[in-house]
């Protein structure tokens, strides 16, 4: 419960059967790009220009923390973390 709401719940086959496990992910960071450029034209007029792209991609997940619960009493039965 000190982790809060799990990503995602799925169910582990362990030795005493199958067990719920509650699935803790770590998202990626985003990057953020910065980009200036320069076009001279004729008549020796120079146009610039900016941008600024933050790039996020919520698909690039690792699992964190894994939290697997025994089916019959309800208890933690197991804690994997994860580098």
């Amino acid at each position: 419960m000190a982790l809060g709401e799990p990503d995602r719940t799925t169910t582990v086959d362990t030795s005493n059967g199958t067990s719920i496990a509650w699935e803790y992910l770590q998202r990626e960071d985003p990057s953020v790009g910065l980009s200036i450029g320069g076009l001279l034209r004729s008549g020796g007029k120079l146009s610039t220009g900016a941008g600024v792209n933050v790039n996020t991609n919520l698909r690039k997940t690792k699992l964190q923390k894994l939290v697997i619960f025994d089916q019959q009493s309800g208890q933690v039965r197991k804690i994997e973390t994860y580098e």
